[in-house]
């Protein structure tokens, strides 16, 4: 795989028409996602197994997402999604550490999911049970040989940079969707992607535009028709020295989203192979000034001095006697 190659966001339920489409475009990598259901049986999972592994594609990351999750509102991805629902946590970390197993066993080095709406007070009572078991997972995660990467969306960059930094674990990573952080109105993702570069592992290429008004998600859009970017977003990943691939993620099915998926291939081919912009010269410091030349100024000779003019005194008769002094 090379810096910036094109790949495809698909899921399992479909996953033999998608690999066939992935090849049609000429496209060498994908990310897949399951939920349990769909590997809930060895014969489920040699199936799929099967599938991945002789495509000829590169599986960079395996997705897990959960039955029950619901993204209608804000409100309903608190209450679902992710490790974040009290009630559900448990039953999930035992079905996410299964589907990494399944990653591991199909050779996929990372998995990826979304953790849910983290407090973004970490003294809020709730925060620490959930990055506890983040550690939990992200240890399972290593033993795989994997990386554990958060999907980019339902917090800010930087809560997202304090989770990682609590979890304490060097392979946590994050797989960054700009059109999450502007569906969520989670802040710019431009901006968001340079304070995360660290930790980026993979990216999606997804567009979106804002809610339309609170509470709301805002909706998703071909690529180029909605807020990202993604002129800046290209020339972002390279100013962070991203060498990853560029997954499509079109959350829409039938014929339109071929169309939209082949109208960002073309985008994103075109963008990659644009010309880089040389940076900035540096600003040359002026030389020093040489230092002005002395002139030198002439000595103006001095008058010459006139020799003190000497008393005259009446001439005196030898013949007199010398006066005497008065006193």
């Amino acid at each position: 795989m090379k810096p910036f190659d094109i790949g495809l966001m698909i899921w399992a339920t479909e996953a033999e028409e998608k690999i066939n489409t992935i090849r049609a475009f000429g496209l060498g990598v994908g990310q897949v996602g399951v939920v349990w259901r769909d590997i809930d049986s060895p014969a489920k999972r040699r199936t799929l197994m099967k599938q991945l592994q002789g495509s000829g594609i590169e599986w960079v990351t395996l997705f897990a997402a959960f039955e029950g999750e619901s993204y209608a509102d804000i409100a309903a991805v608190r209450n679902t999604v992710g490790l974040v629902p009290l009630d559900l946590r448990a039953a999930r970390f035992e079905i996410a550490k299964k589907i990494s197993d399944f990653g591991c066993e199909v050779g996929i080095h990372r998995f990826a999911f979304h953790v849910g709406c983290v407090p973004e007070n970490p003294d809020d009572p709730a925060y620490m049970p959930i990055v506890r078991m983040l550690r939990l997972l992200a240890d399972h995660c290593r033993f795989n040989g994997q990386q554990l990467c958060f999907e980019t969306g339902q917090e800010s960059a930087d809560s997202l940079l304090r989770l990682i930094a609590d979890t304490k674990e060097t392979n946590v990573k994050v797989n960054f969707d700009p059109a999450n952080m502007v569906l969520y109105g989670s802040g710019d993702p431009i901006e968001a992607l340079g304070k995360l570069a660290p930790h980026v592992a993979t990216v999606h290429c997804k567009d979106g535009k804002s809610p339309a008004e609170p509470g709301k998600l805002g909706v998703e859009v071909p690529l180029s028709q909605g807020e990202v970017g993604f002129e800046r977003f290209i020339a972002k990943l390279r100013e962070i020295g991203y060498e990853g691939p560029l997954c499509i993620e079109r959350e829409i099915v039938g014929d339109q989203q071929i169309a939209d998926v082949r109208q960002g291939i073309e985008l994103l081919r075109r963008l990659v192979a644009a010309p880089v912009a040389p940076p900035p010269p540096e600003p040359v410091a002026p030389p020093p000034a040489e230092p002005a030349a002395v002139v030198p100024v002439p000595e103006t000779p001095a008058a010459p001095m006139e020799a003190p003019a000497t008393p005259t005194e009446a001439p005196t008769d030898p013949s007199e006697p010398p006066a005497t002094p008065t006193t």
